[in-house]
């Protein structure tokens, strides 16, 4: 199990509270935190706001070396680096709300040391509660009651990947980024119903799985740094991609980012063959190439990759994925090399996520792509 950041304390935990007493009760919390403090060293901090949607309060979360964690700890992760009024939206359980109440709220505050642990930098958090699916309805207000005002708003989406529907329409309005991530997905259908989403809001959407292929992208395009290597790209011979069942989608947004850098955009069904799931062909000028898309058993990493080869120039490179922290590079020039996938806890994808450059231009391109090979299937 992941531990929460070294020297973070919790200041308040859980206290339970009706939702129109959310503001006041933090108010005397932090009033009794600075009483009981020297001058100063509890300080208040709040830079984003970050909605939480958690219809699965037991999901369970991997950090690169895919150990697995909870969702406090993945919260945990994100309060030092980014301040946040964190809401948690939740549906509670048999026997979770008081008697009698349809919505409840637990407020709570964690710290982290600043200045050599002589200052405490603080942020607080809300968990809702409402009861039953219908509950959802009072999501929306409640939300818009708790922002801190004049700072932006972050929509952490960890259901499955963002479809359609009143609850999320109501949420995007109010929101300046939605954080999801297409692992998520059980369908790739999911896929192309991101991207009418995304056309719909002004792209607003950051993929936390599309972020997580940035190691295995630099290792690809590290085959072709020299100018030689390069002009292969030119000549594709034909591609393969292998990811376990629940990669798919992973595997979809590479293809998606491979042929669309190499300014593939004419794909046409090709005959599946014995083993392969999907199989297209790509045309380039008077030319074609086929890519193979497999789905296999094998170790695949925590973003669900098992290899991926490219004949290209009449050579070949492939990487394979040995274990969830290390690949084994093919060259088609020298021995194979073991090498540690350096990737990142879903926290610190967040924290990423909320950046300045959280919003990664080149994903509508990439899922364009992806989503006109689904279309030939």
């Amino acid at each position: 199990m992941s531990a929460a950041p070294e020297g973070m304390t919790t200041l308040a935990q859980d206290i339970l509270v009706s939702p129109g007493s959310v503001e006041s009760a933090l108010s005397q919390l932090w009033r009794s935190a600075q009483g009981e403090s020297d001058e100063g060293r509890v300080t208040r901090a709040c830079l984003w706001n970050l909605v939480v949607y958690n219809p699965k309060p037991k999901r369970t979360f991997r950090n690169a070396s895919g150990h697995g964690y909870g969702l406090r700890t993945l919260l945990d992760g994100v309060t030092p680096s980014i301040p946040a009024r964190i809401i948690r939206l939740e549906f509670a359980g048999k026997g979770e709300l008081p008697k009698g109440t349809e919505t409840a709220a637990w407020v709570a505050a964690k710290c982290v040391p600043r200045g050599g642990g002589d200052q405490q930098i603080c942020s607080e958090e809300v968990n809702l509660l409402v009861s039953g699916k219908d509950g959802a309805s009072h999501f929306p207000s409640l939300v818009r009651a708790l922002l801190q005002p004049s700072l932006p708003i972050g929509l952490l989406w960890l259901d499955d990947l963002p479809h359609r529907g009143w609850l999320l329409d109501q949420l995007v309005r109010l929101c300046d980024r939605l954080i999801f991530d297409s692992y998520s997905g059980d369908m790739e259908s999911d896929l192309r119903t991101v991207k009418e989403l995304m056309a719909e809001t002004d792209g607003l959407f950051v993929d936390i799985g599309w972020m997580r292929l940035t190691p295995v992208r630099h290792l690809l395009a590290g085959f072709f740094d020299s100018p030689s290597r390069a002009e292969q790209l030119r000549n594709i011979e034909g591609v393969t991609v292998e990811t376990t069942s629940a990669g798919r989608n992973a595997g979809l947004l590479l293809l998606g980012w491979l042929l669309s850098k190499c300014g593939h955009t004419r794909f046409e069904a090709a005959p599946r063959k014995k083993g392969v799931f999907h199989h297209w062909k790509i045309r380039a000028g008077k030319k074609s190439f086929p890519v193979e898309f497999k789905l296999g058993s094998g170790e695949g990493g925590r973003d669900g990759l098992i290899r991926i080869e490219i004949l290209a120039g009449g050579s070949r490179y492939a990487i394979r994925q040995v274990d969830a922290g290390h690949v084994e590079l093919d060259p088609p020039v020298g021995p194979d090399a073991k090498r540690v996938l350096h990737g990142w806890t879903d926290s610190e994808l967040v924290v990423a996520g909320l950046g300045a450059h959280g919003i990664d231009p080149l994903y509508p391109q990439v899922l364009e792509t992806a989503t006109a090979l689904l279309a030939k299937v």
